[in-house]
């Protein structure tokens, strides 16, 4: 491919007088590409709890808190912008809720860990009194 002639006359009245061509091949061209490799998006992600208690839409304020408190003068618009911060809701339980649960769930196994012993105790003492 070679530059248009107003190109090269534009140049040419610049000072310019080399002859410039532009010449690439497609195979080449398409073997760098394969090559390359492919960089990877440096992405935030802000997973706010979900509660129906709160009334506000965290998901719509928050790309505006975003540019206010992130404008491109800042240091960190690098990284906090509307490009590399997305916002999903995290639909998991609260993590009180997880540890009541839990706690829960090991003292049922505790309690049924001691009543068998105490019945066959108490079976075994009648047996020896009668």
């Amino acid at each position: 491919m070679q530059l248009s002639y107003t190109q090269t006359e534009a140049l040419k009245r610049s000072g310019f007088n080399q002859n410039f061509k532009f010449n690439k091949d497609k195979e080449e061209n398409n073997k760098n590409k394969e090559d390359r490799k492919k960089r990877s998006r440096k992405i935030t992600l802000f997973n706010p709890s979900f509660s129906d208690s709160v009334s506000t839409n965290v998901a719509k304020i928050f790309p505006s808190m975003i540019d206010r408190h992130f404008p491109k003068t800042n240091k960190l618009h690098k990284i906090f912008n509307r490009n590399t911060v997305k916002i999903s809701y995290n639909c998991m339980p609260d993590v009180n809720q997880t540890l009541w649960n839990h706690n829960k769930k090991l003292l049922q196994q505790h309690r049924n860990e001691k009543a068998p012993t105490e019945t066959h105790a108490t079976a075994d003492e009648k047996k020896t009194a009668s």
